[in-house]
């Protein structure tokens, strides 16, 4: 639901994930003020293996995409000035995607993050003068263990 400044209800409980079969774990959210846009990310556990989905919702809550990222869990998601990017964890590696306000869904590869003689061991997203990146620390690997991709565009 959506409160206004005195926590009274503007929009009602919304039902985000609508899946009544598997559990949906981990929720996230981001807003984006400049584009009135929420997107949710969540993950759920099927037979399937786990799944990172999202749902792209304008500022009353009416959705606009559900879909699913890809396989995976822990998602996170934050909000940058043009876009939102969401990673999660894929095994050994670090899944992420761009979402635009519209629903527009491009896939990214995070340079580093997997590689053969190294897994990632903490990560987090940041926002730097409204450009959305992911910063993560390495182990078991050579050389600089912080790492940051700013994946630009």
């Amino acid at each position: 639901e959506i409160l206004d400044e005195q926590f009274a209800v503007k929009t009602p409980p919304t039902t985000i994930s609508f899946e009544t079969q598997f559990d949906s774990d981990i929720p996230r959210v981001a807003y984006s003020a400049a584009s009135d846009t929420y997107v949710f990310a969540w993950m759920e556990k099927t037979s399937m293996g786990d799944q990172v989905w999202i749902s792209v919702r304008d500022g009353r809550l009416n959705e606009t995409q559900h879909l699913m990222l890809g396989s995976g869990y822990a998602p996170a998601i934050v909000a940058g000035e043009n876009d939102f990017l969401v990673v999660w964890e894929d095994g050994s590696e670090l899944g992420a995607a761009r979402v635009t306000a519209d629903g527009k869904i491009t896939p990214l590869r995070i340079l580093g993050s997997g590689s053969t003689n190294s897994k990632f061991a903490a990560w987090d997203l940041v926002v730097y003068n409204g450009q959305p990146a992911v910063v993560w620390v390495e182990t078991g690997g050579t050389g600089d263990n912080l790492r940051l991709d700013p994946l630009c565009n």
